[in-house]
């Protein structure tokens, strides 16, 4: 049995006690893992193979040259696609 020195009593008492008794922080200092799930599979959009797993993903972005997309980047995809694609008609429209 392991005993633990209580300031407050000025005597010892049993560590299983003594720390059951002790305020606990909102927060931990201790470190702890992060669990993540494995990715479900999916038809990959570039080359219509399926790619399933955590390992495999990282392994298709790099192959295809694919990233994923940054915050903010999906909301303003559409903006940047009718862009483009005004761009484009003012070029072809100039060469004329």
């Amino acid at each position: 049995m392991r005993y633990v020195f209580d300031p407050e009593t000025r005597s010892l008492v049993e560590a299983a006690i003594f720390y059951a008794n002790q305020p606990r922080p909102e927060r931990s200092d201790f470190a702890t893992p992060m669990i993540s799930g494995d990715y479900e599979g999916y038809d990959c959009p570039v080359t219509g193979k399926w790619v399933e797993g955590r390992a495999a993903h990282r392994e298709n972005l790099k192959r295809t040259g694919c990233r994923l997309l940054e915050k903010g980047e999906s909301r303003d995809a559409e903006k940047r696609r009718r862009e483009s694609l005004n761009a484009a008609i003012d070029r072809t429209l100039e060469q004329e």
